[in-house]
């Protein structure tokens, strides 16, 4: 299996294409967004925050969040993603082989401990968090013990020009924004397993949702929201 996103980006935005070919690309912007799912991390009806956004903090501007579209096509709203170092591995996708990436989050401010802690706390009730308080999040809420298993994640990808440009302080003379917020394809893969945590880092394994029938019971997440027909029973 050959990948468009590795020959030319085919499917991306026409504007990202045109930006791609120029003597002088912009950088590319890496994004990401994490979607807790319901009746997995979280009671609904939701009384806290169930999507985080952020980027790997590398920007030419220098600051901590980066404001894009949430991508949500019916009700499109500007988010910040919170920069947090993480480093994403193993994307590319190969012949015959689906990419199993890998999320490695530094761990120096246990951003990521602190909401594995929460979301493996079996307690009720809870106050909603902010998603750009990605370091506070001790109260929230979830049904079983999964460090975030079956998590939903969209990476996301732009060229450094077409950000807004409520992003800068002076605002740079290359900026092309692009109220239609131009991107690579999206790429949507699952929370697999954690596959390290410690002082220093907290590792995801992440795999795409057709290739999570690998994991054994009970391992495996089993929802309607992912399969109609879960829990339905026809003599």
């Amino acid at each position: 299996m050959t990948s468009s996103y590795e020959q030319g980006y085919s499917n991306s935005n026409p504007n990202v294409n045109k930006g791609l070919q120029e003597s002088s690309p912009s950088g590319i912007i890496e994004l990401f967004q994490v979607d807790l799912i319901p009746n997995i991390h979280y009671v609904p009806p939701a009384t806290i925050d169930t999507t985080y956004f952020f980027h790997d903090g590398t920007s030419n501007n220098n600051f901590g969040s980066i404001q894009w579209t949430n991508g949500n096509t019916t009700n499109p709203t500007v988010v910040d993603y919170v920069a947090i170092p993480v480093k994403a591995e193993g994307f590319k996708f190969g012949r015959g082989q689906l990419p199993r990436p890998t999320l490695t989050f530094s761990n120096a401010l246990t951003t990521f401990t602190n909401i594995l802690g929460a979301v493996n706390l079996a307690a009720s009730g809870s106050t909603s968090t902010p998603a750009s308080d990605m370091s506070n999040a001790s109260h929230l809420s979830i049904l079983i013990n999964n460090d975030l298993t079956g998590a939903k994640v969209t990476r996301k990808r732009t060229l450094e020009k077409f950000l807004p440009t409520s992003n800068y302080t002076t605002v740079p003379s290359y900026n092309a924004f692009d109220a239609s917020y131009p991107e690579f394809p999206q790429e949507i893969y699952f929370i697999d397993r954690k596959s390290e945590e410690n002082r220093d880092i907290v590792q995801f394994e992440l795999a795409a949702n057709f290739d999570l029938v690998g994991v054994k019971a009970p391992r495996r997440l089993v929802t309607k929201d992912q399969f109609p027909s879960a829990g339905t029973f026809k003599g």
